[in-house]
């Protein structure tokens, strides 16, 4: 819905500025269709590089994209794991493990959209070292499940390094010029390249200003994997957990009364 919005106030942009410049003859018809032939070469030029160089970003943002997704539900898998394991071992473990979970998932929902990586990462580690140190101290009782234990915690811990890392990468910053100085050139380009039809000539020229459009709003939606738009990954699944989480201590506090 957000993306069906900023096409429509692009396109109203761009039919204004077209209908503008055709009807006030800013640019001289007779001029536009002289030079057609020049501009159309140097526009298909322009046209071909911002293709190659879109088609190779998008495919890589994907791939960083599908990697991301992988080790959020990785996490999550993992961490269910870890709740379920506790269930076997003893009501006070499993008591202890949950109230440690609730507050690792916490910390990871309210620091999804912090843009301060360093602190979001010492908040999320704190809280899985307490997880660590409720294991360890089954080590003396129970070493065989202690160590079952902590292959799962160090598949969360590996899984939310990745969700870290994915989450944090970026194109460089000449590249997102390069995209952006490109999508103005396809865009703008096209209004000095006249045709005698104008409704032709309009429809042709919007509707490669709005495929140039989407395909910004792709690349800069990938970009941003965890920032709202209009593709992004969300803590939904986190969320659900963490109410799991609640509804099973507020379970646990009524079977104790």
């Amino acid at each position: 819905m957000k993306l069906a919005v900023q096409m429509l106030i692009f396109g109203l942009l761009f039919t204004i500025i077209f209908f503008t410049i055709r009807y006030f003859d800013i640019i001289p018809m007779h001029v536009l269709l002289v030079e057609t032939n020049g501009i159309g070469l140097l526009y298909s030029t322009i046209g071909l590089i911002f293709g190659v160089i879109s088609g190779f970003v998008i495919q890589t943002q994907w791939d960083n994209w599908s990697k991301l997704s992988i080790s959020v539900h990785g996490e999550i898998k993992s961490l269910r794991q870890l709740l379920l394991f506790g269930t076997y071992i003893s009501p006070e473990f499993d008591k202890t493990i949950k109230e440690h979970a609730e507050t690792y998932v916490q910390k990871i929902i309210v620091n999804w959209h912090n843009n301060d990586k360093e602190k979001s990462s010492a908040e999320v580690i704190a809280a899985i070292q307490k997880l660590q140190e409720t294991i360890y101290l089954l080590w003396d009782e129970k070493p065989v499940i202690t160590e079952s234990a902590n292959q799962i915690l160090f598949r969360i811990i590996e899984y939310h390094d990745d969700v870290t890392h994915y989450s944090s990468r970026r194109l460089p910053v000449i590249v997102k010029i390069l995209i952006i100085f490109c999508m103005i050139l396809v865009i703008v380009i096209p209004l000095f390249i006249g045709m005698r039809t104008l409704w032709l000539d309009y429809i042709i020229t919007l509707s490669i200003s709005l495929l140039a459009f989407l395909i910004y709003a792709v690349i800069n939606d990938l970009d941003n994997p965890l920032k709202q738009g209009n593709w992004h990954i969300t803590n939904n699944d986190y969320k659900i957990l963490l109410e799991e989480l609640r509804n099973n201590k507020t379970q646990s506090y009524m079977e104790s009364d």
